[in-house]
């Protein structure tokens, strides 16, 4: 395999980032509350305040409903933009598919005097121990004019993950959001429009991705891990907008397929500990992933070497994170159960 050299100081940074992302793209176990009260809420009416959008082409048919474009901001190729909750100041949030709900950093909560009342466990990447989230029901959501009430957040110590990502975090926005949204995200321009679901009729060029939602509400795709001489390996993927890296190798997809995890094409990082215990992988590049029509080379990929934890289990061959999606625009489209993309001027870059 052709390696691109990277400082090792470089590749560890992108390898703990990472890991402060993922814990979160993970299935609650709701203690002491119904599961489908605290993570299955049934959302009041879409608030919308919609305008005349501006496009970057003709994605669209005529009679599509889109509302007024959204400026973010990009963080390692996380979408950051500001939201706010009951009312509250605005808050800096992460735009997280791999969220199952909206989180907000403990310190954000308490000061803003959310009242949390469920406990839940998290399921994380790491092996040996579990952590706890607290959630809060009937809270409303707030976001570039939409209103979103009775709502299910909850709540994580976030203070370290800002430090890490290198500027605020006030929490994620989960999947309250996708689940009430046609949402796309214009990598490229750094612009994030919010369609109305019962209108939205996609006419573009783009590659249309079957989703499926095994854990929760954090969406999987269908893709394909492509060998040095064009064998192509299907698999179960999570799409979390909320991961750095470009792409995550599950144990079961390495012990299954050897040839992808050679000691002469890999490096091993340092343990980390993450949410569920320590994590232990090797970094590397695969020769290509391909995602519908779409194949990108040379993808920096994440070969987890657990044995127990949610890398280790068979129901999924691994991550797709921020990595990988901003070489597109892509929308998310949870009521039609389909993820679409769009090459966009990224496309070709490799990830690092």
């Amino acid at each position: 395999m052709k390696k691109r050299k990277l400082s090792f100081s470089k590749i560890i940074w992108v390898f703990s980032l990472f890991l402060t992302l993922f814990p979160f793209a993970v299935k609650a176990r709701v203690i002491g509350a119904s599961k489908d009260k605290c993570l299955r809420d049934d959302s009041q009416a879409i608030s919308r305040v919609f305008g005349p959008a501006e496009t970057t082409g003709a994605l669209h048919s005529a009679s599509d409903v889109s509302s007024a474009p959204i400026h973010f901001e990009l963080a390692d190729s996380l979408v950051y933009m500001q939201a706010s909750v009951n009312g509250s100041m605005p808050l800096w949030m992460m735009l997280d598919t791999g969220a199952s709900v909206t989180v907000f950093d403990e310190s954000v909560s308490k000061t803003l005097g959310i009242r949390f009342l469920g406990e839940g466990n998290v399921d994380g990447p790491g092996q040996g121990s579990t952590q706890k989230w607290a959630f809060a029901n009937h809270t409303t959501l707030m976001f570039a004019g939409n209103d979103l009430g009775d709502q299910t957040v909850a709540t994580l110590p976030l203070e370290w993950f800002s430090r890490q990502v290198g500027r605020r975090t006030d929490g994620f926005l989960g999947s309250n959001v996708f689940r009430n949204y046609v949402v796309e995200i214009d990598y490229a321009n750094q612009v994030l429009r919010l369609h109305d679901p019962a209108a939205y009729s996609y006419s573009g060029s783009g590659q249309r991705l079957p989703l499926q939602f095994i854990w929760d509400d954090i969406p999987t795709v269908r893709a394909e891990v492509v060998a040095q001489d064009g064998t192509a390996i299907t698999g179960v993927f999570l799409v979390d907008s909320g991961a750095t890296t470009a792409i995550w190798l599950s144990k079961a997809f390495s012990n299954e397929h050897p040839e992808f995890l050679s000691a002469h094409e890999t490096i091993e990082v340092p343990n980390v500990v993450a949410v569920g215990g320590e994590l232990s992988a090797r970094l590397g590049r695969v020769p290509a992933i391909r995602l519908g029509a779409f194949l990108v080379p040379m993808p920096l990929t994440q070969f987890t070497q657990n044995t127990s934890g949610i890398f280790a289990t068979s129901d999924i061959a691994g991550t797709i994170g921020a990595q990988m999606l901003r070489r597109f625009t892509v929308i998310f489209d949870y009521a039609h159960k389909e993820m679409i993309i769009e090459p966009n001027e990224h496309f070709g870059d490799l990830s690092d």
